[in-house]
């Protein structure tokens, strides 16, 4: 669905080149996502549910996330297309289908919005203040996953000319957001009073009972709020977060991924950066890239600006808006059965509603 222009995202795989693909009920083409099930307004929002008998009302989230396996590729559900991104090994993508269970069941909820000091991802100098948890980020992490185990490293991943990037919602705060004490009773009211009004705003804003679309209530959170609290599903716990203009960040919600083979020189002085790279946050896979050089070599002849503001351009991959991550599995022993078979449970894997 829809958010200001934001779309799903997942993971298509394709099987070629296996007699594997040939036996009755392996798949030649099968996808592997990340989603909410109760989206938009269970992701974004809680219910409030009120005390009986003089006990305090109580917030109660309905934004439990899952990793979903499915045996067929929908065209018609994908329908603003997909994108090569590169090949692995059937043997791959056994253990990456072990790391998608693991990733179901430590990411529990789904968690809309970041926090950074500034609208738009400055490489190594936007300072990120808190974490959001989306089908984005499962497809971030999945990509870093497969290259950890020896995926992704022809050609077609390591050559190309698109920067590959991905949808963020951040909200903008010059200061460090600090921690709601949820001892303290009089924070804890501040915060039921904040999803009250959002909720009445959302849920009940017309005579019909219907809500805001989904565009219209993060455009109502930009424009009304000054203090907004954030919730972290794995660590159970609230944020409150002082706005600074611009507020939220809508106006450049697809920023670069942090990927190993995606190094660009950005200042045009030779020096190859990560363009997804967060102040004061260290990937180890920068200056262990040999198993990319081709990829180098081509990307360093480009030149990107340090903020990359166009929302649409030619040599930018707008990988949020709706488009589908395609890897080709190549297959060569019984690796793909059993990594299948892995994932056929993942959608039976993760937390239950909170």
């Amino acid at each position: 669905g829809e958010v200001i222009e934001a779309y799903h995202t997942g993971f298509v795989f394709q099987v070629k080149e296996s007699e594997e693909a040939l036996k009755e009920g392996v798949p030649s083409e099968f996808t592997i996502e990340w989603y909410a099930l109760n989206f938009p307004f269970g992701a974004f929002l809680p219910d409030i549910t009120e005390g009986k008998d003089g006990d305090a009302n109580r917030i109660q989230w309905a934004n439990g996330a899952y990793c979903h396996y499915s045996p067929i590729y929908n065209p018609g559900r994908w329908d603003k297309g997909r994108d090569l991104v590169g090949t692995i090994h059937g043997s791959t993508f056994a253990e990456f289908a072990k790391w998608v269970a693991s990733y179901s069941a430590i990411h529990p909820g789904y968690d809309a919005f970041e926090v950074w000091d500034r609208p738009e991802l400055e490489a190594g100098r936007t300072r990120r203040w808190e974490y959001s948890s989306t089908c984005s980020t499962f497809i971030e992490e999945g990509l870093r996953e497969l290259y950890r185990l020896g995926g992704l490293r022809s050609s077609v991943t390591t050559e190309r000319k698109e920067i590959l990037r991905r949808s963020y919602i951040p909200l903008i705060s010059r200061l460090k957001p600090s921690k709601v004490d949820m001892t303290n009773p009089e924070d804890v009211q501040e915060l039921i009073e904040f999803y009250q009004e959002l909720n009445k705003a959302v849920r009940g804003g017309s005579e019909e009972g219907q809500g805001l679309s989904t565009s219209n209530f993060v455009r109502l959170l930009a424009d009304r709020l000054e203090v907004f609290y954030v919730y972290n599903t794995r660590a159970d716990e609230y944020t409150r977060v002082y706005l600074s203009t611009p507020y939220f960040g809508l106006s450049n919600l697809y920023q670069p991924m942090s990927l190993p083979w995606q190094v660009v020189d950005l200042d045009g002085n030779g020096v190859l950066d990560d363009p997804g790279a967060f102040k004061d946050e260290k990937n180890d896979f920068i200056g262990d890239l040999s198993a990319a050089v081709g990829g180098i070599a081509n990307m360093s002849r480009k030149r990107l600006p340090r903020v990359v503001k166009r929302k649409f351009g030619p040599q930018i991959l707008q990988l949020g808006v709706g488009v589908i991550l395609a890897g080709i599995v190549v297959i060569s022993d019984e690796s793909f059965l059993s990594g299948v078979l892995v994932g056929v449970a993942l959608g039976f894997v993760g937390s239950k509603l909170v």
